[in-house]
């Protein structure tokens, strides 16, 4: 397990139990792999992680949309190193909308500091 999985972890365990690549259908039978589900008494939300150099753009954003509706999924948390002002312009315009509940998160916000 790398130091970015344990963190990540660590910092998704503050939110409900975590399971580690369930295995989900949507509901057209249809089997999506998910890295992560964070599950509390009264939601569940799915977790990508992108440790790229490059930015995550809105055209994930409206995948990962796409996905958590047809999982039945209550919301989604993206990690990555960087995000495209599109993609948080998209994620504020759905918000204000309530379609999808979706949380972009920075690695290093949950990465702790070598000393």
């Amino acid at each position: 397990m790398t130091a970015l999985n344990i963190d990540l972890r660590k910092f998704l365990a503050r939110y409900g139990e975590v399971e580690e690549n369930p295995s989900m259908k949507t509901l057209e039978g249809k089997k999506i792999d998910v890295p992560f589900v964070v599950k509390n008494k009264s939601q569940a939300f799915g977790v990508w992680i992108w440790d790229w150099k490059r930015s995550i753009g809105s055209d994930k954003i409206i995948r990962i949309e796409k996905i958590i509706i047809s999982l039945e999924l209550d919301g989604a948390l993206l990690f990555s190193n960087r995000f495209s002002q599109n993609a948080y312009d998209l994620v504020n315009k759905m918000k204000k909308e309530n379609s999808a509940k979706i949380i972009l998160i920075k690695l290093d916000e949950i990465m702790k500091p070598v000393e």
